[in-house]
């Protein structure tokens, strides 16, 4: 049976249901209206921290295919290690053991011929505290902002009643925008330019605590070229920046190299390279937008365009 493309791209459900058809096995029913089925699972809470002997009760929203919520369907909790998290049929997680990871338990259910399912991650500390303040905010000397191509790691902070900081929490981590700002396990990635809201939750100790942050990707702070001595002289000829971003320069072209700039009025250090070794290295930052011709002298010249970052 062959399937148009057409119908592949736009219902992945039908290669599911093709492929069951295929194998032998009855094919799946189908609800007549099919915005009446259940298409995702979403734990509310996503992440969670409890206590040794402690509690935290799991619910699931169903989401059909409009985005409406529906009736929850019959579910299956399951813990990934029964040794340091238990949970029962009806969703109750229990701490059993003290966690060094996060232990996933996973909410599922098997409707009209497929599997939905959603996790929270659960970590077990030796004893409860009482839950304060919590924030992914930057500290004061930082900014929220993330080159283009760029990555970082998104860090919490929390406290207790007392003040001091709470280290070991399960943390849930989203981007709201993912095309601008992907995120996993709190690792940022930056892809395009622009701003995206990130929100991080987390209940623990049977509080729960959101906190968002809206970081910006603003251009690539760092671009690399080589130099060789035959054309293309230089490999990058268009090295893009944002002010106060650096290019590096590599020379492979087996004899000393000496690059001059057209205008050196932005670039930390005077710009000209002067006798730059034979398969060494050098760097210029640029503070000053604008387009930095870079000449070796023997007719070749490239074009460092440094951008700013509004």
């Amino acid at each position: 049976m062959r399937i148009p493309y057409s119908l592949l791209a736009a219902c992945p459900l039908a290669v599911a249901l093709a492929a069951a058809g295929c194998s032998g096995d009855s094919p799946a029913s189908l609800p007549t209206d099919l915005t009446a089925m259940p298409w995702t699972l979403r734990q509310d809470i996503g992440a969670a921290t409890v206590a040794v002997g402690g509690t935290q009760q799991l619910t699931v929203t169903a989401t059909r295919l409009d985005g409406d919520t529906v009736a929850t369907p019959a579910l299956t909790f399951t813990s990934g290690d029964v040794n340091k998290v238990t949970v029962t049929a009806a969703g109750l997680v229990t701490g059993v053991a003290v966690t060094t990871t996060a232990v996933p338990v996973i909410a599922s259910a098997f409707v009209n011929g497929v599997t939905l399912a959603d996790t929270t991650m659960v970590v077990v500390t030796a004893t409860a505290r009482a839950f304060n303040t919590f924030s992914i905010h930057p500290a004061p000397t930082d900014s929220a902002r993330l080159p283009q191509g760029g990555s970082r790691f998104l860090t919490f902070k929390a406290t207790d009643s007392s003040g001091a900081a709470i280290t070991t929490l399960s943390v849930k981590y989203q981007s709201l925008d993912p095309r601008i700002i992907s995120i996993s396990y709190g690792s940022l990635l930056g892809t395009l330019r622009g701003s995206a809201k990130l929100v991080a939750s987390t209940t623990s100790y049977g509080v729960t605590r959101v906190d968002t942050v809206e970081y910006t990707v603003t251009y690539p702070m760092t671009a690399y070229t080589y130099v060789y001595a035959t054309a293309p002289f230089f490999t990058n000829k268009l090295p893009i920046v944002g002010v106060g971003g650096s290019v590096s320069w590599y020379n492979y072209s087996g004899a000393p190299a000496t690059l001059t700039f057209s205008d050196s009025t932005g670039v930390v250090g005077g710009g000209n390279i002067v006798n730059l070794a034979a398969y060494a290295g050098a760097t210029r930052t640029f503070t000053v937008p604008g387009n930095y011709v870079v000449s070796d002298g023997a007719g070749h010249t490239m074009t460092v365009g440094v951008l700013a970052n509004n």
